[in-house]
């Protein structure tokens, strides 16, 4: 059966649009600009095909700088020491402590901060990467105590706690095929936490096979926000 846009949403795509450019310009979406929106929007043509479009674009979860920014603040001031004092890895008297420690060059500092995909010196276009290089650059983290996944098997002496960071989980297949690529389950007698920002309950849940592994996202979402989910207006 051929599909047609219903009447009520003819004026969807132009209400989207008008609604992400706005976005653009005003900078709350990040690391794009209006001429590849513009290209992209050109491989749309018929009625159909415009509703398709702007329904893509109405489901995109985006971070701006300052979301990332605040995600981290709140892994590096909450989420992470909380997790930290419980297995008695946190001998800082305040979270200022704490901070100032990741800014310094350490070699013997006990923690490790870990791009997920990072795995070659080079590897500069996945996301672990360049979340890493986010808390670099926003919380002042030191490269000493940053390491590449191919420096795991062993990990440095007196390490005590991998960090991987990432933007998103989303199925899990990702981190576990991370996973088996460096033999994180081989590693023993270090503690290992995953920090996405945003994690997909079904990710998070997948991940569960692994007993050594603590997942710690900052955000998490559910089916509700998945691409093909029913309106909660109209769920028919």
């Amino acid at each position: 059966m051929p599909f047609h846009v219903p009447d009520k949403h003819y004026s969807l795509y132009s209400d989207v649009e008008r609604r992400f450019r706005g976005m653009l310009q005003r900078g709350v979406i990040t690391g794009t600009e209006e001429s590849t929106l513009d290209r992209w929007l050109d491989n749309f043509q018929s009625e159909e095909e415009l509703y398709f479009a702007a329904r893509v674009l109405e489901r995109l979860i985006f971070r701006s700088q300052g979301m990332i920014e605040s995600s981290i603040d709140q892994m590096l001031h909450c989420v992470l020491p909380a997790y930290l004092r419980q297995r008695d890895l946190y001998p800082h008297p305040s979270i200022e402590a704490f901070l100032e420690a990741l800014g310094e060059s350490i070699p013997s500092y006990p923690l490790r901060f870990v791009g997920v995909d990072g795995n070659r010196a080079f590897d500069t276009g996945k996301s672990g990467v360049v979340i890493i290089r986010h808390y670099k650059r926003h919380a002042g983290i030191n490269k000493a105590i940053t390491c590449r996944p191919d420096s795991l098997s062993p990990p440095p002496e007196g390490v005590r706690c991998l960090v991987f960071v990432d933007d998103m989980l989303g199925t899990g297949k990702q981190f576990k095929d991370f996973v088996s690529d460096n033999k994180l389950a081989e590693i023993q007698g270090v503690h290992m936490v995953y920090c996405p920002l945003v994690a997909f309950e079904k990710g998070i849940e997948k991940l569960q096979i692994f007993p050594w592994l603590t997942v710690l996202p900052i955000e998490v979402l559910d089916k509700r926000h998945q691409f093909f989910s029913a309106s909660a207006k109209s769920p028919t």
